[in-house]
């Protein structure tokens, strides 16, 4: 399975989870936020990488959007697994 599919896989394992603790959820935000999903080129030749957006990365949590914002002020932290392109475990 590709790296994409297998994060993909892990998220929705752990969001079927019934009973996960606001840290977990937190740490799958931190996945979400870091996953790209799809990448657009631009009118200036860059890319745009394009992945859940803060209303999706709620409603798949259970949690208000004013918490996701709360939660994505504070920046990705390299090497954290939560963060990583592809987890080494579930949450």
């Amino acid at each position: 399975m590709p790296d994409e599919q297998q994060t993909n896989y892990i998220i929705d394992r752990a969001l079927a989870r019934r009973h996960l603790t606001p840290r977990q959820k937190r740490a799958l935000n931190d996945l979400m936020r870091a996953q790209v999903i799809e990448e657009r080129p631009t009118k200036r030749g860059n890319v745009m990488r394009i992945g859940r957006s803060q209303t999706q990365r709620a409603a798949a949590l259970g949690v208000d959007r004013d918490t996701v914002l709360e939660w994505d002020r504070t920046p990705l932290v390299a090497g954290n697994p939560a963060t990583s392109p592809t987890p080494t475990h579930a949450i």
